[in-house]
């Protein structure tokens, strides 16, 4: 009986270190997961800072592009203005009255 006791208590223990171990032994897996998690987080997050850096980098140059075109656009209206012939280019509602700059005889010219 006593005999018995022991070997119950020894299997006891056993499954007890067993199980210790394993806990452990997870304990230590769950960690290394862990690492390799957050390095992974840490690379997703320098790609999306390097995506957003690029973003804003498109973005000072198309605002920079749409600038020039609207001086541009503008500088031709005002010229176009200041010649006296009142709109912008592809303007439909002001014809031109000559081709080159030479005037044509419907515009009073001779």
């Amino acid at each position: 009986m006593v005999l018995h006791l022991r070997i119950i208590l020894l299997t006891f223990n056993l499954f007890e270190v067993v199980f210790c171990l394993l806990l452990h032994r997870t304990v230590v897996d769950t960690v290394y997961a862990l690492q390799d998690r957050v390095k992974e987080l840490e690379q997703e997050q320098r790609r999306l800072r390097a995506d957003v850096d690029e973003e804003r980098r498109c973005r000072r140059k198309l605002e920079l592009l749409v600038k020039q075109q609207i001086s541009k656009f503008m500088g031709i209206s005002c010229s176009a203005e200041a010649d006296g012939s009142g709109g912008g280019p592809g303007d439909p509602s002001v014809a031109p009255s000559s081709q080159d700059g030479i005037p044509s005889s419907q515009d009073g010219g001779s």
